[in-house]
């Protein structure tokens, strides 16, 4: 058994244009040459498709990618692999599981078709393995008449085979025009690998399973390396906690392979239905298993422990209670616990804690390239460098016209200050550019605001190319170690609190955000008449693609009518699922709906639709809005005609034809094809943010321009100062009072005074006291009449 980790290199697609040619008269030399690069783009495309066409008749009839009894044939590349600069490398990674044994007579085979312009002795080619070169050849001894097979030994002792990752690189020099880095740019420069290039591994013996290894094993394997394919055995007529743990397994499985474009998930009932599906697992309380000689079954079990096991390619998730089957299929769904059991078997009497990561918002605004998951980027060698990032706006709000991007980086001192460029791009638009010059070689910035047109989608493309030119060079080096610019991790992204929601779409059908203040992982799953094994099907499927598509592991809850869900319940992001007869809305989300089933072949459509109950005969519909009872919430609603059942699983099942989705309503026919609706802005839910605390606090510092800590401080010596005041006022009219008090008081006792005391003319007559006397009376205190 082996795993392909990843396909190297990123595939170009030539698209055949379809405007008409000039008459040769009439066309200047320019638009010859472009008339004649624009044929010569068609040819190539032909060639590349009936290459495609080949290599995919050949995994057909089993001779790629399947696994013998002493050998095993690699499919390299799923796409045809064009390569078009001086310098240029195609990468393979794949790991061999520890165990397997491996034997004289591998080797690569590649299908090599080179433009005939190549110049001879400046065109070479190389294979290397894990870092050794194997072999290097004139590119026409190879290739004699533009296409041959090139045919390497690998020596079994550079392949490793304990389950880490072996590099298989192949490098090409190419020149079609003599002078200095003269085919930068040149389209008749090119060579190209065709998908039916395989490396050949000749098995001794293949390697056992254990639960350390079981996702690679199961799911990055040769049989499929560009799918994933398992089949469910539960209990007969499981009920919603068993199929919720499904669900959750399904999803971690998902996340596992982000890269698989097909997915092949199938549920059955208590033995396998499916021959065609390697990949087994059971899952149920263990006594549906009893007897079952496909499974390892555990011993003696306590009432709350759980259960793994794995015999070859039948898996058993179990336990005595429903809490220790939870245990199990979280532990399952953890594969960072997972892969450290080098055993077969585990009893699991741990609680073990979604592994999901989950990016919470702040109420500044203010982020960095780090916090989005990305280390600092470097961009090495000469000429044309880029990567793309996605920054994903927090929790599904449009973010407001201030916000920006400020992209720092630093950068060699040897590169040409005459043409090294920076260039940033919001989703695939430049926006923005700066010179790499001896200013900025140590750190320097560009910073770029974030158009409106971008803020209107939840997640925006951030790609930064880079030029970096050390002027006459041999190209025939990479020039790594030279001509680099690094991105810092501490670039700043600024997303502006904004007012209202960006409208869901059907882009990356099912996806929900990791990037919200409440819990992100719960999804509430409602499927009427969900014991059918169809139906559970296509549930798990659908929780699949929400794995492999947010990259995290989720926690489902699963009803068959929306009258049995709880407040709780509604709050979460939901899928809908289910044939335009059997399932029922409830108003909330009908109203909302731009097309809502009413029962039967009515529907209630929205009038600025071009749609009629006629053209959503044999079709399946679906659509996305905004949860009425979570504004940070997303509604799927998934219906179909009761026909289309399998053609919904073979669609979905496609990464290619799911990718077609988009804008808020899709309809897609039998065949596959998909035709989209925007729904408006009249949904019928309210895209306003809702108030909260977080809000009112940044509504209240944007508003005044003071931080709340500082308004509260301003705020306490305010009303401290009210109470000195109202103290002072009590103060001042107590002592006005007691004033008063002592004026009447005094006036009081003067009246009273003046009342006993007679008149002077009747006061009787008194002999003149002594002359010594007067005089001291008039010194002393005691002088009184």
């Amino acid at each position: 058994m082996f795993s392909v980790l990843a396909a190297g290199p990123a595939q170009d697609v030539f698209a055949a244009s379809q405007e008409p040619l000039k008459s040769a008269s009439s066309m200047s030399e320019a638009d010859r040459q472009a008339a004649a690069q624009k044929q010569e783009q068609e040819r190539l495309t032909t060639a590349a498709d009936a290459a495609k066409r080949k290599a995919d008749q050949l995994v057909a009839e089993g001779k790629l990618n399947r696994l013998n009894s002493d050998y095993v044939d690699v499919q390299l590349f799923a796409q045809t692999v064009h390569l078009s600069m001086p310098k240029n490398t195609a990468s393979f990674w794949f790991s061999i599981p520890k165990g397997t044994s491996l034997k004289d007579g591998c080797s690569l085979n590649l299908d090599v078709t080179i433009s005939t312009t190549l110049i001879d002795n400046r065109s070479s080619i190389s294979l290397a393995v894990n870092g050794t070169t194997l072999e290097t050849k004139w590119i026409y001894d190879v290739v004699k008449n533009q296409t041959a097979w090139w045919k390497v030994n690998v020596p079994v002792s550079l392949l490793k085979t304990d389950g880490s990752a072996n590099d298989l690189t192949i490098t090409t020099t190419q020149r079609s025009i003599e002078g200095d880095c003269a085919d930068i740019d040149n389209p008749s420069n090119w060579v190209r690998f065709d998908p039916d290039s395989y490396l050949h591994l000749a098995v001794g013996s293949y390697a056992e399973p254990s639960l350390g290894n079981l996702y690679s094993y199961f799911y990055d394997n040769l049989d499929d390396s560009n799918g994933i394919q398992n089949e469910f055995i539960l209990p007969r007529s499981p009920d919603a906690a068993v199929i919720s743990k499904m669900l959750k397994v399904s999803s971690a499985i998902g996340a596992n392979s982000r890269w698989k474009n097909l997915l092949n998930f199938k549920v059955s009932e208590l033995s396998p239905s499916d021959s065609s599906i390697r990949n087994k697992i059971y899952l149920g309380l263990v006594q549906n298993w009893t007897g079952n000689g496909n499974l390892t079954l555990p011993g003696a079990l306590a009432e709350e422990e759980g259960f793994l096991s794995v015999k070859g390619n039948s898996a058993l998730i179990t336990g005595r209670s429903e809490t220790g089957l939870q245990k199990a299929a979280d532990f399952f769904s953890g594969s960072a616990y997972l892969n450290r059991i080098d055993a077969k078997s585990l009893v699991v009497k741990s609680e073990i804690p979604n592994s999901s990561v989950q990016l919470k918002p702040n109420d500044t605004g203010y982020y960095t390239l780090k916090d989005f998951g990305y280390s600092d980027i470097n961009l090495a060698g000469a000429f044309h460098q880029s990567t793309t990032l996605t920054l994903t706006q927090p929790s599904g709000v449009k973010s407001g016209t201030a916000s920006y991007v400020n992209v720092k980086f630093r950068h060699s001192k040897a590169l040409s200050t005459d043409a090294s460029l920076l260039t940033v791009y919001l989703n695939d638009v430049a926006y923005g550019s700066a010179r790499l010059n001896s200013s900025n070689a140590d750190g320097g910035s560009i910073k770029i605001k974030i158009p409106d047109d971008v803020l209107q989608q939840e997640a925006i493309s951030l790609k930064i190319d880079v030029y970096n030119y050390l002027g006459k060079i041999d190209c025939s080096k990479d020039w790594y170690d030279t001509a680099w610019t690094v991105i810092d991790k501490a670039s700043e992204v600024y997303f502006e609190p904004g007012n209202n929601g960006v409208a869901p779409t059907l882009a990356n059908f099912p996806t929900f955000s990791m990037f919200t203040t409440d819990d992100a992982t719960g999804i509430m799953m409602i499927a009427p008449g969900y014991s059918n094994t169809e139906m559970l099907s296509l549930m798990s499927l659908l929780s699949g693609k929400a794995g492999q598509n947010s990259g995290n592991v989720f926690n489902f809850s699963v009803s068959d009518s929306f009258d049995k869900l709880t407040d709780q319940d509604r709050k979460k992001n939901m899928i809908l699922v289910g044939s335009y007869d059997q399932l029922k809305l409830p108003q909330e989300v009908s109203s909302a709906l731009g097309v809502a089933p009413e029962g039967g072949d009515t529907f209630r459509i929205s009038k600025d639709l071009p749609i009629t109950p006629e053209t959503l005969q044999n079709k399946t519909l679906i659509q996305v809005i905004r949860s009425p009872w979570n504004f940070y919430k997303k509604i799927y609603v998934v219906t179909y005609d009761k026909s289309m059942q399998k053609n919904l699983i073979a669609f979905l099942s496609d990464k290619t034809l799911s990718g077609q989705l988009s804008d808020e309503i899709s309809v897609v026919n039998a065949d596959g094809e998909v035709t989209s609706y925007p729904l408006g802005a009249d949904t019928g839910v309210s895209s306003g943010v809702p108030l909260s605390w977080e809000r009112a606090k940044y509504l209240v510092e944007k508003w005044t321009g003071i931080p709340l800590w500082a308004m509260a401080v301003i705020l306490l010596l305010v009303v401290i100062c009210l109470i000195l005041l109202i103290r002072l006022s009590r103060n001042k009219k107590r002592f006005q009072k007691n004033a008063e008090k002592m004026r009447k008081s005094i006036e009081k006792d003067s009246s009273a005074e003046d009342v006993s005391a007679p008149p002077a003319d009747r006061l009787p007559d008194l002999p003149d006291a002594p002359a010594e006397e007067q005089e001291k009376g008039k010194k002393g205190p005691n002088h009184f009449r």
